[in-house]
């Protein structure tokens, strides 16, 4: 199947290089990257959820390549982003938690993407593209380092509301479209970031009718007294009755996002379908991260690596595609910068990995910093980095305290099964593929790499959770 795949799509980004170079008028064609914050995979109707959370998605999976078991680089909103506008790991372009950051205005330490690096706006721009960008969180605005190359780059949260919850994703919707309209027939590289499925999971009416709005204070302390006082894992559904309740209202409030958000993000690929060059459109939509309900103990995301925080969707369309596609192998989202360049014909950088989506079925590297929010508020079990390889089956989890965990994801999904006593030879030989690979992608950044977040950002970040 995987080489099937790669055959489609070098025939189809090839018909669409012939087109734009071998006649007279013909331009390239315009690329957009829509991505879906905080959405898990297993949670929208194209990857199997029973749930009618994303009709939209689904319709426009029918002509589109689906990755079934896809990846990001990390499990929140900036070092995935820097990732896939990059194609470089968080390892390597450095944009991610730092507690050493000398901007001491944020007790959470946060590293942005350097100038220094060149990013998909930048290489499209330079090659002729009209850029735009709307995004609808803070952990994006500008200051951050992903605006580079964007002619327009609306990271505008203004309202009391916007900026301590980002943008809905009407307002976003909204903004892309005129956006596209802007365009007209010029050639242009469009970016999306809807928001809304992150937490508060609080979706606008009528999506918000009938959900339960319970008290979660303990239920917090309580899973989170479990995780740091290291009980070991168990399914969910084996939770105390209450417990189960509390987060099944949180799923269903979740869900009820992510089936606002695919209303809009409807609009937005419907107004692209009839824009004058909407059938020369390449469109790409994946997602930075997942969240987690409970799972291992845990809510939210960026503390873990496990798959409810890095599995997410991917999906990719050519224009003149007619038949949808679906690839098993495993894949990461920062594949995305060589396959979008090598639609547009650009050259990837020096020193960038060039394999895009054709190649599938590669080893999987994941990272997180620690932050200075979890430490502060959690205490010492969370002062620690992660690393994380996946050579499927298996997926190892390394911490700097020394804690290491072994799972075989097709046999132990949930990975609740940690198997690092019982293969200590599989559990050494994945150490030392991952440390060849750490190796093998050094920091690409300076240290002095640390501009000024604006206090507004600070503001955005603290109420959502980021800081205190």
């Amino acid at each position: 199947m995987t080489q099937a795949i790669s055959r489609i799509q070098r025939c189809a980004a090839a018909i669409a290089l012939v087109a734009a170079v071998g006649c007279g008028d013909a331009k390239p064609m315009n690329i957009v990257l829509i991505s879906l914050d905080t959405t898990r995979a297993d949670h929208l109707g194209v990857y199997g959820y029973e749930k009618q959370t994303s009709p939209n998605l689904d319709r426009f999976a029918e002509r589109a390549t689906v990755y079934e078991r896809a990846y990001s680089t990390s499990s929140w909103t900036l070092p995935t982003h820097a990732s896939i506008f990059t194609g470089l790991l968080p390892m390597q372009h450095g944009a991610q938690s730092d507690p050493s950051s000398e901007n001491r205005s944020l007790e959470y330490g946060v590293r942005p993407l350097a100038e220094s690096f060149s990013t998909l706006g930048e290489l499209l721009r330079d090659a002729g593209y009209r850029t735009g960008a709307v995004v609808g969180g803070p952990a994006l605005r500008r200051e951050f380092g992903i605006a580079q190359g964007f002619d327009v780059y609306d990271d505008d949260l203004t309202s009391p509301r916007d900026r301590l919850l980002g943008k809905r994703a009407d307002q976003v919707s909204q903004a892309a479209i005129r956006l596209v309209e802007g365009f007209g027939s010029e050639p242009y590289f469009l970016f999306v970031n809807f928001f809304d499925p992150h937490a508060p999971y609080d979706p606008p009416a009528p999506y918000d009718h009938g959900l339960l709005d319970p008290d979660d204070k303990e239920h917090k302390v309580r899973l989170i007294g479990r995780l740091t006082a290291g009980d070991v894992s168990e399914p969910v559904d084996r939770y105390p009755a209450d417990q189960r309740e509390w987060i099944a209202g949180m799923l269903d409030a979740y869900d009820a996002e992510i089936r606002y958000m695919d209303v809009h993000l409807g609009h937005l690929l419907d107004a692209i379908a009839a824009s004058p060059r909407g059938s020369e459109t390449l469109i790409a939509i994946t997602s930075d991260h997942g969240e987690s309900f409970g799972e291992h103990f845990y809510l939210s995301h960026g503390a873990h690596l496990y798959e409810d925080n890095v599995r997410v969707p991917l999906l990719l369309r050519y224009p003149g595609a007619s038949d949808g596609v679906r690839v098993a192998a495993q894949v990461q989202n920062h594949q995305l910068f060589p396959t979008l360049l090598a639609a547009a014909g650009v050259d990837v950088p020096a020193g960038v990995d060039a394999r895009g989506l054709e190649v599938t079925g590669g080893d999987v590297l994941l990272e997180v910093r620690r932050s200075d929010l979890n430490v502060k508020f959690f205490g010492d079990f969370f002062d620690r980095d992660q690393m994380a390889i996946q050579s499927w089956p298996y997926k190892l989890v390394l911490r700097t305290t020394g804690e290491r965990e072994l799972f075989d994801l097709a046999n132990d999904p949930a990975e609740l099964h940690d198997l690092s006593t019982l293969e200590p030879e599989r559990v050494a030989e994945l150490v030392a593929k991952l440390r060849s690979e750490a190796a093998s992608h050094p920091p690409m950044y300076e240290e002095a790499d640390r501009p000024e977040l604006r206090p507004e950002t600070e503001e955005a970040l603290r109420a959502l959770g980021y800081l205190d």
